[in-house]
């Protein structure tokens, strides 16, 4: 499990074989944040919005191809 910044999941993502992924429908102010994902490499398993929340999310298993 990977747990960091966002210069760690850099480094982990092309080894990565799950990504379990949480994206926040509201805009915050920092300077870090998870890199782009190529949708083309990953197989959704899992998606379960929740949009109803404050806030909004939607939660996501991805697997690697």
């Amino acid at each position: 499990m990977i747990v960091g910044g966002g210069q760690i999941y850099r480094i982990a993502l092309p080894i990565a074989a799950r990504i379990y992924l949480t994206k926040v429908f509201q805009k915050y102010e920092g300077d870090v944040t998870f890199p782009e994902i190529n949708e083309a490499e990953w197989k959704e398993i899992l998606k379960e919005p929740h949009l109803d929340s404050d806030p909004p999310f939607e939660f996501r298993i991805l697997e690697r191809k």
